[in-house]
């Protein structure tokens, strides 16, 4: 018997295989004893036929695919036997010459699990750089939490200036036709924030002017029946107000938080950012040794792996247009894209994430990384305390949506990156 072993694209292989005539008469003989065992004929129980009357029933053909197959299975045995080849789809045989008599050809091709050549972690050498809280950082946060207890008092200037609250009438038409009812609304002239930005065209306004102004919603607007659309607001300047600051003392510490001095509120805000900042620092350590790991990593994973991961690449984004109120034709017309475009980006998002996988997934078998029970519970804890639940709410929550595999990956992934913190060699590089 002449066996030959070829890769053909990474995780392909093709097997040739030659059988002499000899083997084809002894498989062909095996071949129809088993088949006599599995095929009812015709006044007789099943396995109870005469052999020569099987043969005659079920034809040439059918017993040349069984005899196919069992030298196949025989032989793919035999040419992955000590080669550490393990199997990621069942082989696909093609018999290319099976006849009495004579020597037989078949040909089986298969897809292997996933390879992975990691370097030594001890090599790998990444730098991250320190995030300092300084004291601008922790002014900035304090601004924002004063414009949240703001108050507002009405100015005796009649036009509208930058930073001014400003009170409006607002009507909306979509192609020439009402959008709903006429509301009011206050907005703050200079917040960047604004979506669509109509706060420009109000600046200069007099109180009690009326204006139509031109827009265009984006896409992702909230509002799905105006998301990407034209549309005509007529908006009318109904009040003109200032915003007015609370005094930066303990008086407004006690009012914004639950200390009694601001010097206790800046400590406590100082400890927030530096708590932001370390995490910060964490996941800017974490994505460089990912991203080290994966350029001296080396990967190859079967065709069928990655058209799997495409496919739920692919769920998933239909799943999002769903919830936001889009189905995919509208998607496509919106951003003038075609269905092909939008499936090569989702292929290569599956590859960058079936990369990073796969790796972590080999570090983790290497390493005898694991997720425990009690692991799983502390998580739910954590989020059911969290999101002020019982933690049985949470578990339910988890098991009924499915996401609980996914939370165990997560704990993985955290254990294996955590381990790798510990591995390679880390340098802390300058301050931001």
């Amino acid at each position: 018997m002449e066996i030959s072993l070829a890769k053909m694209a990474p995780c392909f292989l093709s097997l040739d295989i030659k059988v002499e005539k000899e083997k084809v008469e002894e498989t062909l003989k095996k071949a129809l004893a088993q088949l006599s065992k599995r095929v009812e004929v015709p006044g007789f129980r099943k396995g109870k036929a005469p052999t020569a009357l099987v043969r005659r029933y079920i034809g040439d053909e059918r017993l040349k695919e069984e005899a196919g197959r069992i030298l196949a299975e025989e032989t793919l045995r035999k040419a992955i036997e000590g080669k550490d080849i393990k199997l990621y789809t069942t082989p696909n045989v093609e018999i290319e010459k099976l006849e009495e008599g004579e020597e037989a050809i078949i040909k089986a091709t298969f897809y292997t699990q996933p390879e992975v050549v990691l370097p030594p972690y001890e090599s790998i050498e990444v730098g991250y750089r320190e995030i300092k809280v300084r004291e601008e950082d922790v002014m900035e946060r304090l601004k924002m939490l004063r414009y949240r207890f703001a108050q507002s008092e009405p100015v005796k200037r009649k036009i509208v200036k930058r930073g001014d609250l400003v009170d409006i009438s607002l009507k909306v038409y979509v192609d020439g036709q009402p959008y709903g009812e006429e509301k009011g609304d206050s907005i703050i002239v200079g917040d960047e924030e604004l979506v669509p930005p109509i706060d420009v065209y109000l600046e200069g306004m007099k109180l009690g002017e009326e204006k139509e102004i031109e827009v265009h919603y984006p896409p992702d607007f909230n509002n799905p029946e105006l998301a990407n659309r034209d549309a005509v607001l007529r908006v009318k300047v109904e009040g003109i107000r200032k915003r007015v600051l609370p005094k930066l003392d303990d008086e407004f510490a006690r009012q914004a938080s639950e200390f009694n001095t601001l010097k206790e509120l800046k400590e406590s805000i100082r400890r927030e950012l530096e708590k932001e900042a370390r995490k910060a620092e964490e996941e800017q350590l974490e994505r460089e040794i990912l991203s080290r790991l994966i350029s001296l990593s080396q990967v190859e994973f079967p065709e069928p792996m990655l058209e799997e991961e495409t496919r739920e690449r692919f769920r998933l984004f239909i799943a999002s247009l769903e919830k936001q109120g889009y189905n995919l034709d509208r998607y496509l017309s919106e951003k003038n894209i075609t269905l092909e475009q939008v499936q090569m980006a989702l292929e290569r998002e599956a590859k960058d994430i079936l990369v990073r996988r796969l790796i972590l997934q080999e570090i983790g078998r290497r390493e005898g990384l694991g997720v425990k029970e009690e692991e799983v519970e502390e998580r739910l804890e954590e989020l059911a305390k969290a999101n002020n639940v019982p933690k049985e709410t949470m578990r339910r929550v988890f098991e009924e949506t499915g996401r609980m595999e996914r939370l165990i990956g997560d704990i993985y992934l955290g254990k294996v990156l955590e381990f790798l913190k510990k591995s390679v060699k880390i340098r802390k590089e300058e301050e931001l």
